[in-house]
């Protein structure tokens, strides 16, 4: 049994703990969730600060609790300077790149498709100008002949007493062209002219014994002009020819008549042209060039008027003789 003043102890702990719990239970009916900042679970673990849910009858953005107001940031009024790059410098300033020169590519056009790269001007191979034709034709036997101006000029040679011009790429339409040019100029007397296949040959004098040559075929054309020597044909002249020149190592051709000679720029070999020549003694000269030697690498032909024969001997020396039309040339040397 509890004594007086244990009694009124007890009396008062248990007042106490009733008052504390009417206290305790009262605040929590007062105070406003909204103010409680209290982190829910998922906050906590992941140290987020809890976003408050706006009130739909608060036109104003509420401000979370416990967080200070921004101060708000002054904004940078525009200016004419270039936005900063990631890049230290301006590439455009700068010759060198990081690119390999294999890894460039060129800009697709328009419709996608690779630009093509700028042509480069292909060089033009012309040995010589059509300035350096008419130099040339001017300072030289071709002067007293019509200018050819077909085809692409490849200079010209001189033999003595006749020079003849070169031409490639010519048609045999504009050689006919030339032909007539040659006859209304004059060059008409002993006139000699030929087309067999794709040849076509032309020679003759005018009143002054001026001589005037045309030979193409395959689109090569050489046009000479010149005069024949008064001693063409005479005893002295074919004695030095058959005798000093590059001549003497072959048989003497005896048969037609002495038209014109020459000699290579280097003097390694020499010809002579003979004309009024029948197509018999071409044969038998032949024959007398093989019995000299002339057998090795031998090529010879005869037929539809022409004769030809090439060939060398066991010394180096060659021989090459080709016939047409009454007019044969034998030219020989090492």
């Amino acid at each position: 049994m509890l004594k007086k003043p244990d009694f009124k102890r007890a009396c008062l702990i248990i007042a106490a703990v009733f008052v504390l719990t009417a206290f305790s239970a009262c605040t929590h009916k007062t105070e406003d969730p909204a103010n409680d900042t209290t982190a829910t679970p998922t906050q906590q673990a992941t140290g987020v600060t809890s976003s408050p849910t706006p009130d739909t009858a608060d036109t104003g953005t509420p401000t979370p609790a416990g967080s200070a107001t921004p101060t708000p940031t002054d904004v940078q009024e525009p200016t004419d300077e270039p936005l900063p790059t990631l890049m230290e410098t301006d590439p455009d300033d700068d010759d060198s790149s990081s690119v390999a020169g294999s890894d460039l590519k060129p800009t697709a056009g328009p419709d996608d498709t690779p630009a093509a790269p700028t042509p480069t001007k292909a060089p033009v191979d012309v040995p010589e100008t059509d300035e350096q034709r008419t130099s040339d034709w001017q300072e030289t036997f071709l002067v007293w002949i019509p200018e050819f101006t077909g085809g692409i000029y490849h200079g010209f040679s001189a033999e003595e007493t006749f020079d003849r011009a070169h031409f490639a790429g010519v048609d045999p339409e504009d050689v006919l062209a030339y032909i007539a040019e040659l006859e209304a100029a004059g060059f008409v007397n002993g006139a000699k002219s030929d087309s067999h296949a794709s040849r076509i040959a032309y020679s003759a004098l005018n009143a002054d014994n001026w001589a005037v040559e045309v030979d193409y075929g395959e689109g090569q054309l050489t046009v000479g002009s010149g005069y024949y020597p008064d001693d063409r044909g005479s005893e002295e002249r074919l004695e030095h020819i058959w005798t000093v020149t590059a001549l003497a190592d072959l048989p003497r051709f005896t048969a037609g008549t002495f038209a014109s000679d020459g000699e290579t720029s280097d003097g390694s070999a020499y010809h002579a042209i003979i004309r009024d020549v029948a197509e018999d003694d071409v044969r038998a000269y032949t024959v007398l060039l093989a019995e000299a030697g002339y057998t090795v690498d031998a090529d010879e032909g005869d037929a539809d008027g022409f004769i030809w024969y090439s060939a060398e001997n066991a010394d180096g020396g060659f021989c090459d003789l080709t016939y047409y039309d009454g007019i044969l040339k034998i030219e020989g040397g090492r």
